[in-house]
């Protein structure tokens, strides 16, 4: 078995994930049956499996933690993808145009925002038209079920 960063860096991350479980276990427990259809989220690890489907596992950080969470919401049947960054974002833009691939590979709706402070005019127009690309997307699925 190769270690990228060796054992303590995998200790370190096993002990991480350990804790983060036992302090979101009772938050997620408050929850549950609240919301419809709501699935648990992976752990770390897994996480980064389905980023390397977009990304070589020599890649860290925050790109590759987000390919991974949207190939994960697009096998939980979510009917969209919102891609939120600040301007200038590099993990954010590589996201972005990652996206354009992930689009074609999984069919999903997929709207990119960047966020840099000012008012664009066509804002309310692009999250309409991702509304209702999504609302189409969530169509097509009920009928091919």
């Amino acid at each position: 078995m190769h270690l990228e960063g060796g054992w303590r860096d995998w200790t370190k991350q096993k002990l991480t994930e350990i804790v983060q479980e036992r302090v979101a276990e009772p938050l997620r427990r408050e929850f549950d049956g609240s919301i419809e259809l709501f699935t648990r989220e992976l752990a770390t690890q897994g996480i980064l499996d389905r980023g390397h489907s977009y990304l070589t596992p020599a890649v860290e950080g925050e790109a590759i933690l987000s390919m991974g969470r949207v190939v994960e919401y697009a096998e939980h049947g979510f009917d969209g993808i919102v891609n939120i960054m600040p301007f200038g974002c590099m993990p954010g833009t590589i996201v972005s145009l990652l996206l354009h691939q992930f689009r074609q590979d999984h069919g999903l709706p997929v709207l990119n925002v960047v966020v840099e402070g000012t008012k664009d005019p066509a804002e309310g127009i692009r999250f309409e038209a991702f509304i209702q690309q999504c609302y189409e997307h969530m169509l097509n699925n009920r009928r091919s079920h």
